[in-house]
Formats: structure tokens, sequence, C-alpha cells
């Protein structure tokens, strides 16, 4: 099934159960829909100028997740140091464009030169049951 669809049944299930004066807070196990940034990698482009799919994850992943680069003591604990992009840079689209991925002969190619970036909505949570798409909507009698 659609996702788009099952929410919009819950929700119209959730209209029914409300206009009964006794159920009381209804709610569903789906979230609102999150925006995200894909990216499409165009593989051939990406070959062509030397770039591996590994090389791409790995660039992307450590300027929206970051890298742990060393380890701190505090007390007892080793802590993690990881070092990322700003918040402000992580959102941005254009940002992300400009990011220069190296290319082979030490080059640097601006990712949007081997990558095409969108913003897109999807759900943040998928409930499924027998790997079928599921919402709950529960209340309260």
């Amino acid at each position: 099934p659609d996702p788009d669809k099952t929410r919009s049944l819950a929700q119209q299930f959730a209209q029914v159960l409300g206009s009964d004066a006794a159920v009381r807070n209804i709610n569903y196990d789906w979230n609102e829909p999150a925006k995200v940034i894909k990216i499409e990698v165009d593989q051939d482009r990406a070959r062509a100028l030397g770039i591996s799919s590994q090389q791409l994850a790995d660039t992307i992943n450590s300027i929206l997740s970051g890298s742990k680069i060393t380890q701190m003591r505090d007390d007892t604990y080793l802590v993690d140091i990881v070092a990322r992009a700003v918040q402000s840079e992580r959102a941005d689209i254009d940002t992300l464009r400009t990011l220069t991925v190296s290319a082979s002969g030490g080059r640097r190619v601006p990712l949007d030169q081997v990558a095409t970036l969108t913003y897109q909505t999807e759900p943040p949570l998928i409930w499924r049951r027998g790997r079928v798409p599921t919402v709950t909507v529960q209340a309260d009698v």
C-alpha cells in the first residue's frame, strides 16, 4: 500500500472516532512527514571522474553525521571528538551541492557534478506488520 494513502485512511478513521463524544486523545503511530535531502548519484559520471560510491558516501556522511577525529578522557570515560559541518551548512542544499569530492589525480569535484540533490518529504518512521505498512489508531474511551 501507498504510505500517503495509508496515512489518509488513518486520518479519516481518526475523524470518525472523534465524532463520538466518549472518545478522547485520538492518536496514531505515524508522525508527520519529514523534509529530507535526496541524493541521486550519476554512477557513470562518477566512475568517469574516478570517484567511487564509497568515496561519495564517506564524504557526505562526514559532513552530515560527522567523523570521529580523536578521543578525549573525561575522568574514567573516553569521549569521541567528532568533526562535522555546522547545522546551517548541513541543512542547506546549496551548500551541499558545492561540497567537493576527491577525484582521481587529486582533483576536487563539486558534488553537483556527479549527483543531483533535491528536497523531498517522507515518513520518518513506517511501522509494518508482516512487511505491510501499518498505522495503529488509538484512543481513550
